[in-house]
């Protein structure tokens, strides 16, 4: 137990020294959005235009800065660059861009400029999402890296929503227990903040210390085996190879990328069992 600890605080130092930036985007994006659902309403009762206008950028902004600054990071490290000016552009550029939108969002009067504007904010997002999984392997010789990449993000993927999972009900069942039943429009906004902290902070942190060296991707080169997940037991077996999953949705008379083998004490052969994904 005390090695895993030490291990994952060695990959949270590794995350922060990688993505700095991101991190406190990350950091940001929670402070804004409280901001945003505690004092705005207070601050402006009544809604206006700058007031919807600040609403929908502390929403928009630095979350979607997070995404750019995390994308950039990986695309500089794919480089082995060091430079801040790409930081600062790419930073810089999204803050000018999302205060036109959101100011252009507001000020027409036009329903289907509205709704363009609403198309092209999600298509950042969406944009951005796609630069952190395809943007470090743009133009890289070795063709398997990204692969690479996505089977070792595969493998912290558990490790990470079990410890999300875990650490957000024991932090909650400690603020219902902390505070008394006659506070409990306060319990219930506690409860609420500390989600929000974990959906905007505590998960994307989590999820960069499970970001695998761009290098040791490059450098790696998988073989098939590399792409079977096997479970055994004493009463089946299971293999799914997700390369032939990937494979078999495109081309085909592709094998089937699922077996599933079950074994009986009582007789000495076995079934088995091949299923295909549709």
């Amino acid at each position: 137990m005390l090695k895993t600890l030490k291990e994952y605080l060695s990959l949270l130092r590794n995350a922060f020294k990688r993505f700095p930036l991101a991190i406190a985007f990350a950091i940001l994006s929670s402070i804004a959005i409280i901001f945003d659902f505690v004092e705005l309403s207070k601050i402006f009762p009544k809604k206006t235009t700058f007031s919807q206008s600040l609403d929908l950028w502390l929403c928009i902004y630095p979350i979607a800065a997070m995404l750019i600054a995390l994308a950039t990071s990986l695309i500089q490290e794919s480089r082995k660059s060091t430079r801040k000016a790409p930081q600062i552009i790419t930073s810089v550029g999204w803050l000018l861009i999302s205060v036109t939108l959101v100011i252009c969002k507001f000020t027409t009067d036009n329903y289907y400029d509205s709704k363009f504007i609403n198309v092209v904010i999600t298509s950042i997002f969406t944009i951005s999402i796609l630069a952190i999984l395809i943007g470090p392997f743009w133009n890289q010789k070795n063709d398997n890296a990204f692969w690479v990449y996505c089977k070792k993000m595969g493998k912290q993927a558990p490790t990470i929503n079990t410890t999300f999972s875990l650490l957000v009900p024991i932090i909650l069942l400690a603020i219902i227990g902390a505070i008394s039943e006659s506070n409990k429009d306060l319990c219930i906004k506690a409860i609420i903040l500390i989600i929000i902290f974990y959906i905007f902070t505590v998960f994307p942190i989590l999820f960069m210390t499970g970001i695998p060296s761009i290098d040791k991707c490059i450098e790696e080169t998988p073989t098939l085996k590399n792409f079977v997940i096997t479970i055994k037991s004493k009463w089946f077996n299971i293999s799914f190879d997700y390369f032939k999953f990937i494979i078999y949705h495109f081309t085909p008379f592709t094998p089937s990328p699922f077996t599933f083998t079950i074994s009986h004490p009582c007789c000495n052969g076995h079934f088995q069992q091949e299923q295909f994904f549709i």
